[in-house]
C-alpha cells in the first residue's frame, strides 16, 4: 500500500511538473500572442468599440484569473490537508517507529532470553548426559552387585558344598572309627570269649586232674590203709612170727622207704601243687590288674568317645549355626536384591519420566526455537515493511517538500503573473483607445484559448481531485495497514509474552529435573552406601569362614592328635594283648597245679568276667543305638543337604531370572 501511495504521490509530482510546465508553456504562448496582438493593435487603426471588447475581455481575464486564484487557493487547502495526512503519517510512523523499537527491545529480550534459555537447554543437556551416564553407571553398578551377588551365592554354596563334605567326611571318619573300635572290642570280646571258653576247658581239665588226683590220693589212702593193715597184719605177725623178724624188718625198712619215697614224693608235689597255686594267683593278680587296666581304658575311651559325640555334637550345632547365619545371610542377600532390583526399577520408571519429560523439553525448544524462527522472520519482514514506510514516508516527505516548493514557486509565478497582468492591464488600458477592435479579436481569441486551457485545466483538476481521492484511500488504506502493523505488533508482545510463559515453565520443569537428578543422585549414594556395607558383610563373612575354618583345621590337628594318642594306646593295649596271651599260655602251661580254692576264685572271677562281658554287650549295645542315633542324624543331615541344595537350585533360577530381567533392562536402556 505504500508503494501504491509513492507511486501515486510521485504520479502525482510529474504530474504537476508537467502541469507547471504547461502553464507555463500557456502563459508564454499568450505572452506571445498578447504581445504580438498588442503590437499588432499598436500598428493597427485605433477602434472604440475594439477597446470595450478588451475592457469586458480584461474584466473576464481578470475574473478567470480571480478563479486561477481561487482554484489555486483550492488546491492551497488541499496541499495543506495532504500535509496533514503527511504529518498523521509522520506520526503514525513516529509511533510505530516507538512501536518498532519497543518491538526491537523486545525481540532482543526474547533473543537475550532465547540465548539464556539455550544456554540453560545446554546446561540441562549436560545434566542430561550427567544423570545418563549416571544413570548407566547405575547399571553397570547393579550388574557388577548382580555378578557379586551371583558369586558371593557361589562361594556361599562352595562353602556349605564343602562344609557338606566336611561334615560328611568327619562323619565318615567317625563311622569307620566307630567301626574300627567296635571291631577291636568285638575282636577283644571274642578273644576274651575264646579266653573264657579256654579258661572254661582248662578249668574242666584241671577239675578232671583234681578228681583224677582225688582218686589217685582215694588209691593212694586206699594203698596206704592196706599198707598199714599189711603193717598191722605184719605187727601182728611179727609177733606170731619172730623167726620171720629179720625179713620182716628189711620189708618193713623197704616199705618204710617206699612210703617215706612216696611221702617225700608226694609232698614235692604238694608243694609244686602250692608254687602252681602261686603262681596262678599272681597271675590271676595280673589279670585282675590288666583287667582293671582294660576297663580304665574302656571308660577312658567311652570318655573320649563323649567327648568326641559332645564334639561333633558341638560341631553340628556350629554347622547349624552356620547354616542359619548362611540362610539369614541369603535372606539378607535375597532381601538386598529385591531393593536393587526396586531400586533399579524405580530408577528406570525415573529415567522414563526423565526421557519423556526431556523428549516434551525438547518438542518445547523445538517449538520456541520454531516460534523465535518465526518471530524472526516476522521481525525481519516487520523491520522490511517498516524501512519501506520509512523510505515511502521520507519519499512522501520529499515529495511534500517538493510540492511546498512547486506550490511556493507557483505562488511567486501567480503573484508575478498577476503583477504582470495589472500592470499589462494597465498598460492595456492605456494602449486601448485606439486599438479596440484588435484588442477584442485578440481577446477573443486569448478568450477562446483561455476557456480551452480554463477546461484542459479543469480537467487536469478532476484527475487531480481523483487521485487525491486515491491518496486518501490509499491513507486510509496505509492508516489500516498501520493498524493491521499495530496488532501484529501486539500479537508479537503476547507471542513474546507466551515465549516467556514457556521459558518460565521451562525453568520450572528444568528445576524439577534438576530436584529429580538431586532426588537420583541421593539414591546412587544410598546405593553405593549399601554396596559398601555388602562389600563389608561379604568381608565379614570371609574373615568368620576363614576364622572357623582355622579353627576346623585345629580341631582336625586335635582329632588327628587323638587318633595317635588312641593308635599309640591301641598299639599299648595289643602289646598287653600280646603279653596276657603269654601269660595265659603260662598259665595253661601249669594249669595242672591248681586247687580246689583256685577252682572257687576261678569260678567267681569267670563269674565276675561275665558280668563284664554282659556289661560290655550292653555298652556294645549302647553303641549300636549311638550308632543308630548318629546314622538317623546323618540321614537327617542329608535330608537337610537335599533342601539345602534344592533351595540353592530355586536360588539359582531366581538369580538366571533376575540377570535375565537385569540384560533385558540393559537393552530397553540402550534402546
Amino acid at each position: 500500500k505504500m508503494r501504491n501511495l509513492q507511486r501515486c504521490v510521485s504520479e502525482l509530482e510529474e504530474e504537476k511538473q508537467q502541469l507547471v510546465k504547461k502553464k507555463t508553456k500557456v502563459e508564454s504562448e499568450i505572452r506571445k500572442e498578447y504581445m504580438e496582438k498588442i503590437q499588432g493593435a499598436q500598428k493597427g487603426p485605433a477602434n472604440k468599440s475594439h477597446a470595450k471588447e478588451l475592457q469586458e475581455l480584461l474584466r473576464e481575464k481578470q475574473q478567470e484569473v480571480k478563479q486561477l486564484q481561487k482554484d489555486c487557493i483550492r488546491y492551497l487547502e488541499r496541499i495543506s490537508a495532504l500535509e496533514k495526512t503527511v504529518k498523521a503519517l509522520e506520526f503514525v510512523h513516529t509511533e510505530s517507529q516507538k512501536d518498532l523499537d519497543v518491538t526491537k527491545g523486545n525481540l532482543a529480550q526474547a533473543v537475550e532470553h532465547r540465548k539464556k534459555a539455550q544456554a540453560e537447554l545446554s546446561s540441562f543437556k549436560i545434566l542430561l548426559d550427567d544423570t545418563q551416564s549416571e544413570a548407566a553407571r547405575v547399571l553397570a553398578d547393579n550388574l557388577k552387585l548382580k555378578k557379586e551377588l551371583q558369586s558371593n551365592k557361589e562361594s556361599i554354596k562352595s562353602q556349605i558344598k564343602q562344609k557338606d563334605e566336611d561334615l560328611l567326611r568327619r562323619l565318615e571318619q567317625a563311622e569307620e572309627k566307630h567301626r574300627k573300635e567296635k571291631k577291636n572290642m568285638q575282636e577283644k570280646l571274642d578273644a576274651l570269649h575264646r579266653e573264657k571258653a579256654h579258661v572254661e576247658e582248662t578249668l574242666a581239665e584241671i577239675q578232671v586232674s583234681l578228681t583224677r588226683k582225688d582218686q589217685e590220693m582215694k588209691e593212694l589212702q586206699g594203698s596206704l590203709d592196706s599198707t598199714l593193715a599189711q603193717l598191722a597184719a605184719f605187727t601182728k605177725s611179727m609177733s606170731s612170727l619172730q623167726d620171720d623178724r629179720d625179713r620182716v624188718i628189711d620189708e618193713a625198712k623197704k616199705w618204710e622207704r617206699r612210703f617215706g619215697d612216696a611221702i617225700q614224693t608226694k609232698e614235692e608235689e604238694v608243694r609244686l601243687k602250692e608254687e602252681n597255686c602261686i603262681a596262678l594267683k599272681d597271675q590271676l593278680r595280673q589279670m585282675a590288674i590288666h583287667m582293671e587296666e582294660l576297663k580304665i581304658t574302656v571308660s577312658r575311651l567311652e570318655h573320649d568317645k563323649e567327648i568326641w559325640e559332645s564334639k561333633a555334637q558341638t560341631e553340628l550345632q556350629h554347622h547349624q549355626k552356620a547354616y542359619d547365619k548362611l540362610q539369614e545371610e541369603n535372606k539378607e542377600l535375597t532381601s538386598q536384591l529385591e531393593d536393587a532390583r526396586q531400586l533399579y526399577h524405580d530408577s528406570k520408571n525415573e529415567l522414563t519420566k526423565l526421557e519423556s519429560e526431556l523428549k516434551s523439553l525438547k518438542d518445547q525448544t523445538t517449538d520456541l526455537n520454531n516460534s523465535l524462527e518465526k518471530c524472526k522472520e516476522h521481525e525481519n519482514n516487520l523491520e522490511g515493511i517498516i524501512k519501506q514506510q520509512e523510505a515511502d514516508i521520507q519519499n512522501c516527505k520529499f515529495s511534500c517538500e517538493q510540492l511546498e516548493t512547486d506550490l511556493a514557486a507557483s505562488r511567486e509565478l501567480t503573484s508575478r503573473l498577476h503583477d504582470e497582468i495589472n500592470a499589462k492591464e494597465q498598460k492595456i488600458i492605456s494602449l486601448l483607445s485606439g486599438k479596440e477592435e484588435a484588442i477584442q479579436l485578440a481577446v477573443e481569441e486569448l478568450h477562446q484559448q483561455h476557456s480551452k486551457e480554463i477546461k484542459e485545466l479543469e480537467n487536469l483538476l478532476s484527475q487531480e481531485e481523483e487521485e487525491n481521492v486515491a491518496l486518501e484511500e490509499e491513507n486510509k488504506r496505509a492508516l489500516e495497514k498501520t493498524n493491521q502493523l499495530t496488532e501484529a505488533l501486539e500479537a508479537i508482545k503476547k507471542e513474546s509474552f507466551e515465549q516467556k510463559a514457556q521459558l518460565d515453565s521451562f525453568v520450572k520443569s528444568m528445576s524439577s529435573l534438576q530436584d529429580d537428578r538431586d532426588r537420583i543422585v541421593s539414591d546412587y549414594r544410598q546405593l553405593e552406601e549399601r554396596h559398601l556395607s555388602a562389600i563389608l558383610e561379604k568381608d565379614q563373612l570371609i574373615q568368620d569362614a576363614a576364622a572357623e575354618n582355622n579353627k576346623l583345621k585345629e580341631e582336625m590337628r586335635g582329632l588327628r592328635s587323638h587318633m595317635d594318642d588312641l593308635n599309640s594306646e591301641n598299639a599299648k593295649l595289643d602289646a598287653e594283648l600280646v603279653q596276657y596271651r603269654r601269660d595265659l599260655n603260662e598259665v595253661i602251661a601249669i594249669k595242672d597245679s591248681q586247687q580246689k580254692q583256685l577252682l572257687d576264685t576261678q569260678l567267681q572271677q569267670n563269674k565276675e568276667l561275665r558280668n563284664e562281658c554282659t556289661k560290655l554287650e550292653e555298652r556294645l549295645k549302647g553303641l549300636e543305638a549311638e550308632k543308630q542315633s548318629l546314622q538317623m542324624s546323618s540321614d537327617a543331615l542329608q535330608k537337610e543337604k537335599q533342601g539345602l541344595s534344592k533351595e540353592i537350585k530355586n536360588l539359582q533360577t531366581q538369580l538366571t531370572a533376575l540377570q535375565e530381567e537385569g540384560t533385558l533392562g540393559v537393552y530397553h536402556a540402550q534402546l
